[in-house]
């Protein structure tokens, strides 16, 4: 998938529009920082894992003998939380624990068996449940063999042959009774572990920076309006259409060639909310929070 240019599209269109009229300028509002932070969720292992994992593995057989902990991607533990007999587990945290966070489940004897980890948490994000799985397992020692992968891109490369046998090797390993540790089984499969997280792109950590970038050089005191609209469009495809039967490339190029004449960007921010990969035509819906302020360079004249 070669998807840097797509996700911008929609940012410059809704930014302009938000300071297209009126005299001073446009802004978006922000969240409150909460005070806890809720990785409540459900583990959700396939059923032969109740029964059928060794006790060197697992030595209880009921998920309300399961522990979730939350640590560190260095592996430091911050709090640990028993699982309910349904699955369901609540983890709350009385600080943040930072932009990334593991999730790991051990068992009665401290044993690792599944986990996840979350990656770009927000201090003001408001966090769904988390369900941790097989996949998100498999998902998780991929991520650690290459830091720059996130689970949405593991799971927008899902069907990859590569990820398909790492999902497939960890699940044998879980429901097989007479089986090694997790770390055992982990350094004895490195290279398919290495395989699937070579079969992924770095999407996500691309379009990030990507945000980043352009809200930098749309802000730039230091360049003239036409180099703002240069750089802009360099993200924008060749082909692209703001809506789904009109609106050409050069006709946004113009707008925003008359928004920047008209305006100065003071800032020009937005966060993401969600990256979900729609396979059904290689793009990926990113779902983002815009706040822009600007000051008409012309306060009195309409544009």
């Amino acid at each position: 998938m070669t998807l840097k240019k797509v996700f911008v599209l929609f940012l410059c269109v809704a930014a302009f529009s938000a300071i297209g009229c009126g005299g001073g300028g446009g802004g978006g509002g922000g969240g409150t920082t909460p005070t806890t932070w809720d990785f409540s969720g459900n583990l959700s292992l396939p059923d032969a894992a109740s029964a059928g994992l060794s006790p060197s593995i697992r030595p209880a057989v009921t998920l309300g003998n399961l522990r979730v902990q939350a640590e560190t991607t260095a592996g430091v533990p911050i709090k640990a939380v028993t699982v309910f007999s349904t699955g369901a587990y609540t983890l709350v945290l009385d600080a943040y624990p930072g932009a990334a966070l593991v999730l790991r489940v051990l068992n009665s004897a401290g044993a690792t068996i599944a986990g996840t980890k979350l990656t770009y948490l927000g201090t003001g994000d408001v966090l769904k449940p988390t369900t941790i799985t097989a996949t998100s397992t498999a998902f998780w020692l991929a991520m650690v063999n290459n830091t720059n992968l996130t689970e949405n891109d593991l799971t927008g490369y899902q069907g990859q042959a590569a990820v398909q046998a790492l999902i497939t090797a960890f699940t044998n390993w879980l429901t097989t009774p007479a089986g090694t540790s997790f770390e055992t089984w982990a350094t004895a499969n490195n290279a398919t572990i290495v395989a699937a997280a070579a079969a992924v792109q770095a999407n996500e950590k691309n379009i990030r920076a990507a945000y980043t970038a352009l809200s930098t050089a749309l802000t730039d005191a230091t360049t003239t309006p036409a180099a703002k609209v240069t750089t802009l469009m360099s993200y924008i495809d060749t082909d692209f259409k703001y809506s789904d039967t009109a609106g050409t490339r050069a006709e946004l190029e113009s707008v925003c060639t008359a928004r920047f004449d008209a305006y100065t960007l003071t800032t020009y921010s937005f966060s993401i909310s969600s990256v979900t990969y729609n396979a059904a035509n290689s793009t990926i819906e990113v779902v983002t929070n815009l706040s822009v302020t600007g000051t008409n360079k012309n306060f009195f004249q309409r544009h």
